[in-house]
């Protein structure tokens, strides 16, 4: 079964599938390298898109956290509206 993450990159949400459990300590892990971009990573992400960004940090983790991150198409988005 694949676990999903969403990420957002500079307001633009990206949904990745991963098919290793996504533990405490993995998530830990994930958002240590997310908080820390801009200090230990300043030189490989400065000037990058979006959509750049987004393909660093699936190579980030593969490098860091072994992990194969790959994204996912959304199917169907549905709206609810409650009016009651």
């Amino acid at each position: 079964m694949s676990e999903i993450i969403i990420v957002t990159v500079n307001n633009e949400q990206f949904l990745m599938a991963t098919e290793k459990p996504l533990t405490r300590s993995l998530k830990n892990e994930l958002e240590a390298i997310c908080e820390c971009i801009d200090e230990d990573y300043e030189d490989e992400v400065d000037g990058l898109s979006t959509l750049e960004l987004c393909e660093w940090f699936e190579k980030k983790v593969q490098e860091e956290l072994a992990i194969i991150l790959k994204p996912v198409g959304i199917g169907l988005e549905l709206n609810l509206t409650n009016k009651y």
